[in-house]
């Protein structure tokens, strides 16, 4: 049987970019901590429901943010050390333009580096 990681379409690689989640009770600031062409790793204060569409906002190091729609794969409760709960949420993309597409591509092979707005973002939740 094939791992996950085999049956991936496209390869993901580990970031700390801000994301804002629009959400039924209204939208949620949360991070993507990892990124391919075909979906992310988002952690939420929030959780989502399995199957759930909805639309994201990425934030990329030294870029502007960009939305993209999603379809929810899978959810978890995040059990870490933090004192808020959370929850980690895989996320397949819907719809991903040429141009955004390009830039998960290039940001994520290029800028592994945290992102310098993510503490102010965090903050603000």
């Amino acid at each position: 049987m094939p791992s996950e990681k085999d049956r991936r379409r496209y390869p993901r690689t580990a970031v700390d970019w801000p994301v804002v989640i629009l959400t039924k009770h209204g939208f949620a600031v949360g991070e993507a901590m990892n990124v391919s062409a075909g979906g992310a790793l988002i952690r939420s204060p929030e959780p989502l429901a399995a199957r759930e569409r909805s639309r994201i906002f990425m934030v990329p190091p030294n870029r502007l943010a960009f939305p993209v729609t999603f379809e929810v794969a899978w959810v978890k409760a995040n059990h870490s050390s933090r004192k808020l709960p959370n929850y980690l949420i895989g996320i397949q993309f819907n719809r991903l333009l040429d141009g955004d597409r390009e830039l998960v591509n290039t940001s994520a092979r290029t800028r592994r580096a945290p992102c310098p707005h993510a503490g102010a973002l965090m903050a603000n939740r």
